[in-house]
């Protein structure tokens, strides 16, 4: 009789989510559980997360008004980053739009952050904010590798040394 090795699967939070590892551990299993062929749906998670004894629950807004609100806030944050821009410069060539909007971290006053949106002109014209933008930039880049990395094909594409260089110089 053949034995399949059996692996344990260790669930922890991705870096930047708001859940933590502990959360993810008891999390994950339930949705392993519930995938079906190894798929999932966000409506059975909601579903699922529905009675307050589910493990799931406390990653919801159920209070509707303040998950209206926080919805609301959702459509503002698509709407603003639905936005692009072109500058024609008298070339007729086809160009690429790019988001007018860019989200850059703020520290205020008191020492927190908050997220507001830039022109992508401020950002080029600020020394500072285009430095901001590169971090962003080459964080999400590690964290596009941290998530596809293991695709052969993209390994041959990629040069994932110049992203390394990257990541050690803006810090």
């Amino acid at each position: 009789m053949s034995r399949v090795a059996t692996r344990e699967i260790q669930f922890q939070a991705a870096k930047g989510s708001r859940l933590s590892d502990d959360d993810a551990a008891i999390a994950g299993p339930v949705l392993h559980g519930m995938a079906k062929d190894g798929l999932l749906s966000d409506r059975r998670v909601l579903d699922a997360a529905r009675p307050q004894r589910s493990a799931l629950h406390k990653h919801f807004t159920w209070d509707d008004a303040e998950a209206a609100e926080k919805q609301r806030l959702r459509e503002a944050r698509n709407l603003i980053s639905a936005i692009t821009f072109i500058v024609r410069d008298g070339n007729e060539e086809e160009l690429t739009p790019v988001r007018y909007f860019v989200n850059i971290p703020f520290k205020n006053e008191e020492g927190g952050g908050e997220r507001l949106y830039v022109t992508l002109p401020v950002v080029h014209e600020n020394p500072d904010m285009e430095a901001a933008m590169l971090r962003i930039a080459a964080r999400e880049l590690a964290a596009l590798r941290e998530r596809y990395g293991r695709l052969r094909r993209l390994n041959e594409i990629v040069n994932w040394d110049a992203l390394e260089i990257l990541l050690r110089e803006v810090g």
